[in-house]
């Protein structure tokens, strides 16, 4: 895990994505449906990186600190509620849609 404002970037949602996965040397990025609305996947595909769309659709629900369950909100929400089981709800996704 790096913190990406240690990565130089530029400005723009997609052209800072492409930047990191550049400095990072990734020629995939692996993005979940609601980057659907801002990511410009021509520009990802011209700079040779490919995108992985997951669908979240099926993933198994878990206990989250306030409330009832809500799906779809982040990684980072399921690696605070779950810890070290992260792992165990993420390769239960059914799938994994390539563009």
């Amino acid at each position: 895990i790096s913190d990406s404002r240690d990565c130089i970037y530029c400005e723009g949602q997609t052209d800072r994505l492409i930047s990191i996965c550049k400095e990072k040397k990734a020629n995939i990025y692996l993005s979940g449906p609601s980057a659907k609305k801002y990511i410009d996947t021509d520009k990802f595909f011209n700079n040779e990186i490919e995108i992985i769309w997951i669908d979240y659709s099926n993933m198994q629900s878990y206990n989250q600190l306030w409330g009832d369950y809500t799906d779809g909100i982040s990684a980072i929400d399921l690696i605070f509620n779950t810890g070290p089981n992260a792992y165990k709800y993420i390769r239960k996704i059914s799938s994994i849609v390539k563009t």
